[in-house]
């Protein structure tokens, strides 16, 4: 199974984890935070010390721990005054139990990221590796004092080695004793060891070392150090630095990361001590080491995270700002340079109130009291110019500063501002429109148009003219407000001169300001119809800023859509007089001509009577064709009382209506056995059986037999009316219906009895329908077939 992935701690507990104390001071030198390890060293809780003065801090904490703290004060005091570095001093503090405690103490200004210009303090515990190069030294003084004098001892063994064997040994068991204690030493400390020479080469290493690099002696001893194991990019760098300290017979220092037999990376902080002969040769350089990768690995974690936030702050496409408690700039991004125009370096310091509009500062406080809450506010660019921008703050969580962010909404509320006024114009078109239609009368609809505009865009008086049709006058419509002295001379214009030429013949729409012409403001907007001016209307106030260009839009709007209202509301008006015209023609008709055809029909028959022979023959024509004239005038008649008038439909019996009809045709060959059943029609009814008989006897002949039968169908009843007539062609069957459709038969007909016919069965919410007498031989006959409902007629 796969080992569990290790989740890596935060920044703040890894530096509250670390070994060595870690102080953060901010700008203001106010203690911002500390770490455990240096509440350990120093006695002290972080919550006691928090926002204290730096100054007091030393004083209090740190310099009264200092043996002979007061050339250490001055230097730390001098750095803080002047804000600037302080490199690794080292100092011993005093310590309750008597035991002797020392200190590294670095303190630098932090350059970068959110927390740049703040200090960083490290106090790191260095007793361990202070006592461990004590003792060090005293033991390589110890060596070499020994070896110094066993070498002059064995110089003189020498001399008489062949007399003092026994001698000899016990001093080379000495020596083997002093060498295994050397031995141990290196086997037992724990910092890393080195005996190099001046070359660089290993001829001793402790085991420490050995073991953190992976080697084994032999792989080290003799071999150029710096070569073996210092990465390659720092090896001549490092050689240098270790070269420095023999030449300038001075303890060098340096900082060297090393390749472990793994790969891995290691940096050492190496200590050089170059030890002398008498006459000034180096005998040999000792190296301590201590492993400081893990301090490198956090401060560089943190330079990380400061890298990671100072691009996110740069790069954000928002604009933003950290600002102090009292809401001062503190710093601020690119973005926030865009949107005020005024430079970073100016925007530090400044207060984000004095960004905003006067009137919005107020708003400020409230977004304080309410975290999270985003208000629209209007800054003050450095131009004067205003923005709709969304802000938003939040506080920094353990700090006083505050995250503010800007969002510029100027273009969308503007976007926003235009959609509303578009809507409010096409809905101030819309209601002028449907004012403009709500009436069938014409100069009702231009009264109410007229009010309607007037009332939603605030206007004083207007009027309403229309083209007259000798296209050189315009009469006045509608009026509304106008004062009676101004109405006197204005019921016609004359359109061919000035001014009036420009509105109703060139279609321009004109507004002309109180401050022009004194007393009111006017406006003349033009009507179109079909791309020609057909009217126009004047808007007059007495406001002095009369027409602004949103309320010139809405009217000049109004020439299309309302001309075209107009338009039709005229068409309308001559559409009424055109329907007046006909049926004072049809009425003439109806009435005059069937009364000249009733005189002529009774002279035709006088006449057919007094005649004999070929001449009886003609009256007999004479009188025929009057009657046709007659049914003509008949059907037209009974169509537009079906166009005018809505069907009220009652119980008709079927028995009488046909009964009726068959009476009319007298020497007619009509076969019908009584039903008994009611459909729901009304008198028109008759016309229905009269126009189907009528049919078969024009096209079959007076010998021609008709059959008339009714089918009870439930709700429904079924009338056909058969023939053995000549019979419809299936080619025709289709047309017959339709308006002024006629058979291919020769006798002439005006094609209005069958379409009478449906017209009044779709009245009676049936239908109608033919088929051939015989299916299959449409020569023996016709059928006529409609169905109605049956009573109760009300449902």
């Amino acid at each position: 199974m796969a080992e569990e992935k290790k989740t890596s701690p935060g920044i703040p507990s890894l530096i509250d984890g670390l070994d060595f104390g870690v102080l953060l001071v901010d700008r203001d030198l106010k203690v911002l935070w500390l770490n455990s390890a240096m509440e350990r060293l120093f006695g002290i809780t972080r919550a006691s010390v928090q926002g204290q003065d730096i100054f007091s801090f030393f004083n209090s904490y740190i310099v009264p721990r200092i043996v002979d703290g007061e050339p250490i004060r001055e230097q730390i005091f001098a750095s803080l005054a002047s804000v600037s570095p302080v490199q690794n001093t080292e100092f011993r503090l005093s310590s309750p139990t008597g035991q002797p405690v020392w200190v590294e103490y670095s303190s630098q200004v932090i350059e970068h990221g959110p927390f740049k210009g703040m200090r960083l303090d490290i106090f790191q515990d260095i007793t361990l590796r202070v006592l461990l190069q004590r003792e060090i030294d005293r033991h390589v003084g110890d060596l070499g004092t020994l070896i110094e004098g066993r070498t002059a001892e064995l110089s003189r063994v020498n001399e008489q080695l062949r007399q003092e064997t026994g001698e000899r040994k016990k001093i080379e068991e000495q020596l083997s004793r002093e060498q295994e204690f050397g031995g141990h030493l290196l086997e037992t400390l724990p910092v890393y060891l080195l005996s190099l020479d001046r070359e660089g080469n290993v001829f001793i290493a402790g085991n420490a070392l050995l073991r953190i690099l992976g080697m084994e002696k032999e792989q080290l001893l003799g071999k150029p150090f710096f070569s073996e194991v210092v990465v390659p990019k720092e090896r001549e760098h490092a050689f240098r630095r270790f070269r420095r300290s023999i030449e300038s017979r001075t303890e060098g220092r340096d900082e060297v990361r090393m390749q472990t037999k793994d790969g891995s990376i290691i940096t050492v902080d190496w200590r050089y001590r170059p030890v002398y002969q008498d006459d000034g040769s180096v005998t040999y350089v000792l190296a301590v080491g201590t492993d400081i990768s893990e301090q490198k690995a956090m401060l560089e974690t943190l330079r990380t995270s400061e890298d990671l936030y100072r691009t996110i702050f740069e790069n954000t496409l928002a604009a933003t700002a950290i600002l102090n408690e009292d809401l001062s700039i503190f710093r601020a991004n690119v973005e926030l340079e865009n949107i005020t125009g005024f430079p970073r370096e100016a925007l530090a310091g400044k207060r984000l109130a004095e960004l905003l509009a006067p009137e919005e500062r107020k708003k400020l406080s409230q977004q304080i009291t309410v975290p999270r809450e985003s208000c629209e506010c209007r800054l003050i660019r450095s131009d004067g110019q205003l923005r709709q921008a969304l802000i938003s703050l939040a506080s920094i969580p353990g700090g006083k500063r505050y995250v503010a962010s800007f969002l510029d909404i100027t273009d969308r509320k503007q976007a926003e501002q235009q959609l509303a006024d578009r809507n409010h114009t096409l809905s101030v078109i819309n209601q002028m429109i449907t004012a403009a239609t709500s009436s069938q009368n014409l100069e009702n609809n231009l009264t109410i148009l007229l009010e309607k505009a007037l009332q939603l865009l605030g206007l004083d008086a207007g009027a309403v003219y229309l083209v007259e049709t000798n296209g050189k006058s315009a009469r006045l419509a509608s009026q509304h407000g106008i004062p009676e002295w101004m109405m006197k001379e204005a019921h016609y214009l004359n359109i061919l001169d000035p001014p009036y030429r420009a509105i109703f013949l060139e279609g321009k729409s004109e507004f002309r300001e109180k401050k022009e012409i004194g007393l009111f403001s006017f406006a003349w907007i033009p009507f179109f119809a079909d791309s020609r001016v057909i009217g126009a209307a004047s808007f007059m106030t007495g406001r002095r800023e009369a027409f602004p260009e949103s309320e010139r839009v809405i009217l000049e709007s109004l020439s299309r859509e309302v001309g075209n209202a107009i338009h039709c509301g005229l068409l309308k008006e001559e559409l009424a007089e055109s329907n007046t015209l006909s049926n004072l023609y049809l009425d003439i008709m109806i009435h005059d001509i069937n009364n000249a055809n009733a005189v002529s029909l009774m002279y035709a028959d006088l006449l057919a009577e007094m005649l004999d022979g070929e001449r009886k023959e003609m009256a007999e024509k004479l009188t025929a064709g009057i009657r046709r004239s007659t049914g003509i005038i008949t059907n037209v008649s009974t169509m537009r009382k079906i166009r005018e008038e809505k069907a009220a439909l009652q119980p008709v019996s079927l028995d009488e209506t046909i009964s009726r009809e068959m009476m009319g045709f007298p020497g007619a060959h009509i076969s019908y056995s009584p039903s008994g059943l009611t459909v729901c029609a009304d008198p028109l009814l008759s016309e229905v059986f009269a126009n189907l008989i009528g049919n078969s006897l024009k096209f079959g002949g007076k010998s021609v037999n008709i059959w008339i039968s009714v089918s009870d169908l439930g709700d429904m009843a079924e009338v056909a009316v058969a023939d053995d007539g000549p019979g419809i062609p299936d080619s025709v069957k289709p047309l017959l219906f339709r308006r002024f459709e006629r058979g291919q038969t020769k006798v002439r007909g005006k094609g209005l009895g069958l379409y009478l016919c449906r017209m009044l069965v779709e009245r009676y919410d049936g239908k109608i329908w033919m088929e051939d007498r015989v299916p299959g031989h449409p020569e023996q006959g016709i059928v006529f077939k409609f169905q109605l409902k049956k009573e109760p007629c009300g449902d």
